[in-house]
């Protein structure tokens, strides 16, 4: 029986020993473990659009106007203040582009009567967002037009935009060069009822007989050659070649 005992003993001794080495062993195996390397943190930038957003937000508000033009005035305005707020809208959605041009055109009447500073400043802070507006606008079609016509000529040696001259639809002017130092001058700007240069209206879909006219035209010989390209079914572009090139 006491053999036995002693048997016992030694079999609960090694199990005991057994687990304390385990326990060891594994808080051991955690400090030597290799830390972890955390993934690098990507920043996402704000795109143009979402900086000139930002702005409505703190520039167009019901409170900033009212404190310089009164709240009777503001309340008869009938502006939707809230959608420069609203983070699913577009900085330029057809109703921040509403509410801005009726901002504008209110304020251009105001402005025969009022010369004060703050008058002045509100008046300009409304002006620099417009001015922001029609920038990003600028921006984007520089860029769709520099790709489209890097794609139409590979060749080229440099593609670069001009200036646009006259008229009132948003556009510029692509001049292409080639290795032997030739160069064609493309016109773009956006479809009739597209984006203006200098107004904040909305764009309209663009109309598909004013692109079946231009095309036809070139066909027949009398009219230029033509491109379209665009960045969604309002902001349709259309290019054509200098009649200087023809």
């Amino acid at each position: 029986m006491q053999k036995v005992s002693k048997i016992i003993f030694l079999v609960l001794a090694t199990l005991c020993a057994q687990l304390y080495c385990s326990t060891e062993h594994d808080a051991t195996s955690a400090d030597l473990k290799t830390p972890q390397r955390l993934a690098p943190t990507t920043i996402v930038e704000p795109t143009p659009g979402q900086l000139v957003s930002q702005r409505q937000a703190e520039i167009l508000t019901k409170e900033r106007f009212s404190a310089v033009l009164g709240e009777d005035i503001i309340n008869s305005w009938g502006i939707e203040w809230h959608v420069f707020t609203d983070p699913t809208l577009a900085f330029d959605a057809p109703q921040k582009s509403r509410a801005i041009s009726v901002i504008h055109n209110k304020m251009n009447y105001l402005l025969k009567k009022r010369f004060d500073e703050e008058f002045m400043a509100l008046y300009g802070s409304l002006a620099g967002i417009r001015g922001q507006r029609e920038a990003v606008h600028a921006e984007r079609l520089d860029i769709i037009s520099i790709k489209y016509f890097t794609e139409l000529y590979p060749a080229a040696t440099k593609i670069e935009s001009l200036d646009k001259q006259g008229g009132v639809q948003l556009g510029e002017r692509i001049k292409v060069t080639f290795p032997n130092g030739t160069t064609l001058l493309y016109h773009v700007k956006t479809h009739s009822e597209g984006r203006l240069s200098d107004k904040s209206t909305a764009p309209k879909l663009v109309n598909p007989q004013e692109l079946l006219a231009y095309k036809i035209l070139e066909l027949l010989g009398f009219g230029c050659e033509v491109h379209f390209f665009e960045k969604s079914p309002e902001d349709v572009y259309i290019s054509t070649l200098d009649a200087s090139f023809v």
